[in-house]
């Protein structure tokens, strides 16, 4: 009796100390081994996903890039319309304060600028006025174009600039017009000494202005106003006489 005790009370610790150390050991390696794989996996799958999906977005920025560059570049060279405008500003400019009927080449020649600018921004301004609720208009005669009153609204100048020439007055008047640049004394020569009080009459009137000869002459140079233009609006100046 005595010698089997001892046998039992060592056997039964033994088994305790298997079944701990043996058993566990397999399912603690296969799930080690398991989670590992599937690591493994994840990390390959998720390499070959950082390595394609960057080219793959990299053209496509690329080419997202490319296209607006083209298009602003379109945008940076089209500077035409403001300087276009600012033409179609400097004709109605000139023929106002010209006063009087200009051609092409002349309104090329004030703007400093070729007979095809001056006409595309004359053509503009045409249109413009066309489409505009305005009391002037640009009007074309046989010797150019000018900024005028329209039709209906020329018995309100009558009206506004009282004028009473006598026919001789007028005569003078025309003479002066004819002639554009007219030295007073070839006037004299041309109408006569009553041609004195007939250009008094016509510069008090805002028909007529003198200025000095480019030579130092003695003799003023007479031309007719802006005032004479918008006045009479008339192609033939022999109407006056």
């Amino acid at each position: 009796m005595t010698n089997e005790l001892p046998l039992e009370q060592n056997i039964e610790p033994i088994e305790p100390v298997l079944e701990g150390s043996v058993e566990p050991k397999e399912p603690v390696d296969r799930a080690e081994l398991l989670e590992e794989s599937i690591e493994t996996d994840e990390s390959v799958d998720h390499v070959d996903l950082v390595l394609e999906d960057p080219v793959e977005i990299g053209e496509a920025v690329q080419i997202d890039l490319l296209e607006p560059l083209s298009l602003s570049m379109d945008g940076f060279e089209q500077p035409e319309l403001p300087i276009a405008n600012n033409l179609k500003q400097k004709v109605e400019a000139v023929l106002y304060l010209k006063g009087q009927p200009m051609n092409l080449a002349a309104i090329a020649e004030a703007l400093g600028c070729e007979i095809e600018d001056a006409e595309m921004g004359l053509i503009d301004l045409i249109t413009e006025y066309a489409h505009r609720d305005s009391a002037l208009e640009i009007m074309e005669t046989d010797v150019g174009f000018s900024l005028r009153l329209r039709s209906e609204f020329e018995d309100l100048v009558h009206k506004l600039i009282p004028v009473d020439l006598g026919r001789g007055v007028l005569r003078t008047l025309a003479a002066i017009a004819l002639k554009k640049n007219i030295v007073q004394s070839e006037l004299i020569e041309l109408r006569g000494a009553g041609a004195y009080q007939h250009v008094q009459e016509l510069v008090e009137q805002g028909f007529v202005r003198k200025k000095r000869q480019a030579d130092g002459g003695r003799s003023s140079v007479l031309q007719v106003t802006t005032k004479f233009h918008q006045y009479f609006e008339i192609d033939d100046l022999t109407k006056l006489i």
